[in-house]
This record gives C-alpha cells, structure tokens and sequence, in this order.
C-alpha cells in the first residue's frame, strides 16, 4: 500500500479515515491510535467520549435496575414451585416425545 501524500510505502492507516500513512505523515497523537491529521484525531477522541458515555449510562442503568429488583421482589432467590413443575413436566414429555419419534 502507498502513501496517499508522498507515493512512498505505507506503514499505518488512519484509524478514522483509512488513509494510508509513510513515517512522514504520522503524528504523534495523546492516543494509542493512528490519526492522518487533527482533525480525524479530534473525531476519534470525540467518539471516544460518545462511546465512554454510553456504556457509563447503561452501566448505572443496569445497577439501578438490579437495586430495584432485589427491593421489590428480595424472597425470589429459589425458584417458584409451579415454575419447577412446568419445566420437569416439559422435560419429562420431551424424552417420551423422543421415544415416539425414535419408533416411528
């Protein structure tokens, strides 16, 4: 791959742009992450943020959610009895569903 500015071989790629980049054309930049110029640095870094955001929001969310749930329902650490009933009952005609299959 050749340089897009100097027709010379490349030795990196913009992360955000996907330039072909020579030792010449990279800039050293605060991130570990290869940018052509300031402005696709300024992008990543901006996306970054938006990325670093989101997961902070779903990460309270998901807490807040967990707080709420063992506050509203705390004695539901064992499975409820009808629940277990209807799970062996479906196991139990899905071996004998099985065996009809097999002789058919």
């Amino acid at each position: 791959m050749k340089c897009e500015t100097h027709s010379s071989e490349a030795t990196a790629v913009c992360t955000y742009c996907g330039r072909a980049l020579c030792p010449q054309c990279e800039r050293a930049s605060s991130s570990p992450r290869i940018a052509c110029s300031e402005a696709c640095a300024d992008a990543l870094a901006k996306a970054d943020r938006a990325i670093k955001l989101v997961l902070t929001k779903n990460i309270q969310g998901a807490r807040i959610t967990a707080y709420y749930g063992y506050i509203l329902y705390p004695r539901m650490r064992v499975v409820h009895p009808m629940a277990a009933a209807c799970g062996i009952a479906l196991i139990a005609f899905g071996f004998s569903f099985h065996r009809l299959a097999k002789r058919g």
